[in-house]
């Protein structure tokens, strides 16, 4: 995707620069991350979103995704619901037989994770979202974004107008993804302070943190036969995404 140079303009008025690459010694340095550098990392973002907040460049240079994550998990898991209603009156193979043995846990810790966003303030935050014109980066890991003089951010193809509360998701998610062992209810505490956000946008990252994600990729995968792996693989596949989504906070 080539970036109009508008967003790289608007962008770099508000002190946040495209850079082209990380330097070795920085990137040698993210390979075992500790709890400081995801502080500080938390910090960045916050930054990010204060200094691009009140954006008002048009859809066709920056696409509005708000609302999307939590459409995606909505229909993710009433896919995956109603194969494992299919499946339990005839299992194919061994997937499925594992998928009926540990599924439901997992279906129903989808459908809790909805049910706290759904009966939460969740409209008032995309409310806020749209007011603001918030800015999200998406990939905001480490490898991508990073604070030195200035704000530098490597791949742009994906900043979108969201809730900020997206970014930090996606960052947790992906600490969550290479098990990094972490108290993820502190670091969303963190996160809110340095977003200075209320308690119904804690209340909506653990609900979003809390739904299984990997899992549900994991068997969409399986469902769409979307990669060309053979049963065993999917579901050892399926075990480190169950593995992955051991935690709750809701």
């Amino acid at each position: 995707m080539k970036i109009s140079p508008n967003l790289s303009c608007y962008l770099y008025s508000k002190g946040v620069i495209q850079s082209e690459n990380f330097d070795e010694n920085y990137l040698k340095s993210i390979k075992n991350i500790n709890k400081e550098q995801v502080l500080r990392q938390i910090e960045t973002i916050a930054e990010f979103h204060k200094s691009a907040m009140g954006c008002f460049l048009p859809q066709n240079i920056v696409k509005n995704k708000i609302g999307k994550t939590v459409l995606s998990n909505r229909n993710n898991l009433r896919k995956i619901s109603l194969y494992y209603k299919m499946i339990q009156k005839n299992p194919m193979n061994s997937f499925d037989e594992l998928l009926l043995k540990r599924g439901e846990e997992f279906i129903k810790r989808g459908e809790r994770s909805l049910d706290h966003i759904y009966l939460g303030e969740y409209l008032e935050l995309i409310k806020r979202s749209m007011k603001r014109n918030e800015l999200c980066i998406k990939n905001c890991c480490f490898d991508n974004i990073r604070k030195k003089e200035k704000i530098e951010i490597l791949n742009f193809d994906n900043i979108c107008y969201d809730l900020v509360e997206i970014d930090g998701l996606y960052l947790f998610a992906r600490l969550k993804g290479k098990k990094q062992d972490f108290d993820y209810k502190e670091l969303i505490k963190y996160f809110i302070e340095a977003e200075n956000l209320t308690k119904e946008s804690r209340n909506f990252m653990e609900a979003v943190f809390s739904y299984p994600c990997y899992f549900m990729k994991c068997a969409i995968r399986y469902i769409d036969r979307k990669k060309e792996w053979d049963q065993e693989y999917y579901i050892k596949r399926l075990i480190k995404a169950m593995e992955k989504d051991k935690e709750s906070l809701v």
